[in-house]
């Protein structure tokens, strides 16, 4: 019997049934994950989770691709990925939010990820492995969103070219059924 959810880096995300991190003395929200565990070693028995889902996690990690392994055992129908792209020059004047720019700023400061994860890489692994996957890029401003299709991506391309503003790339997979 498997449980529905599992948010693998969960930060303080109050996404699913189980939330895995690991560790928690980083953490000022009241959501907390539900289980300390490192995602190269999930705690839990094959095909346990219908859903699992994972978000800027695996740029952080020592072998992503071995924390992709574990993901893929634990989970059994659909799986949601998503990790931002290397950060060069941060868009001062349109953060949202004074905390983002300094958790952007630190993390960059500290070199805490390790990888620029590829999702071409990624596709092709999830696809070599039974699943079928899309990928979606996205810029965490919505004003990006705009500028970034059709005739006016023509016009602003040298706005995304020249300031290198980060964006995020966003996996969903599905498993195949097996014939």
């Amino acid at each position: 019997m498997s449980m529905q959810s599992l948010n693998i880096g969960c930060g303080s995300d109050p996404w699913g049934d189980v939330r895995v991190d690991v560790s928690c003395s980083f953490l000022t929200a009241s959501f907390k994950p539900t289980i300390l565990a490192d995602a190269h070693y999930l705690p839990f028995k094959d095909r346990s989770f219908e859903v699992v889902k994972s978000s800027h996690m695996l740029e952080h990690l020592k072998n992503p691709s071995k924390a992709l392994d574990e993901i893929l055992r634990v989970v059994t129908k659909e799986l949601v990925l998503s990790f931002p792209t290397e950060w060069d020059i941060l868009p001062l004047l349109i953060t949202p939010h004074r905390a983002v720019l300094k958790w952007a700023y630190l993390t960059r400061k500290n070199r805490l990820h390790l990888w620029i994860i590829r999702p071409e890489a990624v596709l092709n692994y999830l696809r070599n492995k039974g699943w079928t996957a899309t990928c979606e890029k996205r810029y965490p401003f919505s004003l990006f969103d705009f500028f970034s299709s059709g005739r006016k991506a023509k016009y602003f391309k040298w706005l995304t070219r020249h300031f290198r503003l980060p964006f995020e790339y966003t996996i969903s997979a599905k498993k195949l059924p097996q014939t």
